[in-house]
């Protein structure tokens, strides 16, 4: 049976070869884009899931009321993780972070090599939300210090030859007119390629309050983004007694 419906399909093919390979190339085109597509879901799908939070990591979105009703923005005032710490249990950890956006690249220093860096301002618990492992420095105390410092593994590695050097060492950067000098105080991994953001440093949220002339503790202008992760909901063990009659 089959070798006779391979008999046949073969006889067809030598009476019209032209609307066989027609058929073949719009074959191959279909399944090749439906491939392309799948492939390009998939990689969209898997951005920021490295994070081991991931399901108990949000942004905190802000209600402003206007004259057109209520707008949600993603906007927040500082202050509002340290306000969230301290009202919900439910709370384990909250940062300030600044958006990409809002700086243009940071000038580093290096005896007269400057270097062109993305990088972002961060509250102390920074480390703690989001999984981007250090190599050095303890994710706890790395942003604790208003003059301190954490750097990608291939800055520091630009800057030092290796990463192990840079703890320690006192580093410049420039953003526009300022320039301020901190001590690197952690090294972290690399950015995976999944990740939504790029960037090469992090500094203290605490610094750019003193640039700003506030308190980023308190309740102040709105602007940056605050993220949270939620504490672990413990399972329920389904009950074991047995009910007497």
């Amino acid at each position: 049976m089959i070798l006779h419906t391979l008999t046949l399909n073969y006889r067809s093919f030598l009476r019209s070869k032209t609307t066989f390979f027609i058929n073949l190339i719009g074959l191959s085109t279909a399944l090749a884009s439906t491939l392309l597509i799948y492939l390009w879901i998939q990689d969209e799908l898997n951005f920021d899931k490295f994070h081991e939070k991931d399901d108990r990591l949000f942004q905190v979105m802000e209600n402003i009321r206007n004259s057109e009703g209520v707008v949600t923005r993603d906007a927040t005032s500082f202050g509002m993780a340290d306000l969230l710490l301290e009202t919900l249990p439910e709370v384990e950890h909250a940062a300030t972070v600044t958006p990409m956006a809002w700086f243009p690249k940071f000038i580093i220093d290096d005896n007269g090599n400057r270097l062109k860096n993305e990088g972002k301002f961060a509250g102390k618990n920074f480390f703690n939300i989001f999984s981007y492992p250090l190599l050095h420095g303890d994710k706890d105390q790395v942003l604790l210090g208003k003059y301190s410092i954490v750097l990608s593994q291939k800055l520091a590695s630009k800057l030092y030859g290796s990463a192990d050097r840079a703890l320690g060492q006192i580093i410049s950067w420039e953003l526009s007119h300022l320039k301020q000098q901190c001590r690197v105080t952690g090294v972290f991994k690399d950015t995976p390629p999944n990740s939504s953001e790029q960037f090469e440093l992090v500094l203290p949220i605490e610094l750019l309050g003193e640039i700003m002339g506030f308190n980023p503790g308190e309740i102040g202008p709105t602007g940056p983004a605050t993220f949270v992760s939620l504490r672990r909901v413990p399972m329920l063990m389904p009950s074991t007694r047995r009910s007497q009659a």
